[in-house]
Order: structure tokens, then C-alpha cells, then sequence
């Protein structure tokens, strides 16, 4: 569903939508549950996506950190010599 069909849907603007999706705003609980209603879900459905949604991201987040560490450690072991370059598939493959 488009964001302005949401937003037609739940009765909110266009606007207000985006602030929801950016995580600039949070919607009151009934606009929550106008919101799930118009996606075709429960308000705790929809707070379960939410939730699985953001553990993702946190899984993303802790392998980018590991990933620069790796990087950081490689720059500072070579010295005075050129990091050598590194492709992403090496560097999520590095151990934790």
C-alpha cells in the first residue's frame, strides 16, 4: 500500500505518514490502531513486524560494526603501507 493510501485509509495526511515511517513522530494509539486497521492487521500484528523489523536492523547495525573493526585493525596493522581492498564479501566473513 502507497503511502498516501495509508494515509487516505487511517484518515491522517500524506505528511503525517512520513513522520510516522521516519520515526520523527509516533502516532497516539488511536491512530495506531487506524493504522493497523488499514494495513489489515492488529495493532499487535503490527507491532510485532515492527519489533522483528527492528531486530533486524540491529543485526545489520552490530555486522557493519564488526566489519569497520575489521577494517580499523587491518589499516593499523599495515603501518606505513597502503591498506590493501577489501571486498564486502571478506569483511562479513571476518570472525567476531
Amino acid at each position: 500500500m502507497s503511502q498516501a493510501g495509508l494515509a487516505a485509509a487511517a484518515g491522517v495526511s500524506l505528511r503525517q505518514v512520513g513522520r510516522y515511517e521516519s520515526g520523527e513522530q509516533q502516532p497516539v494509539l488511536g491512530v495506531a490502531l487506524s493504522l493497523a486497521e488499514a494495513l489489515g492487521m492488529t495493532l499487535n500484528e503490527m507491532v510485532d513486524e515492527l519489533q522483528g523489523q527492528i531486530a533486524s536492523l540491529a543485526e545489520t547495525v552490530r555486522s557493519l560494526q564488526e566489519a569497520v573493526e575489521v577494517l580499523q585493525d587491518r589499516a593499523l596493522g599495515a603501518g606505513d603501507q597502503q591498506p590493501s581492498r577489501t571486498s564486502a564479501s571478506e569483511v562479513t566473513r571476518a570472525p567476531s
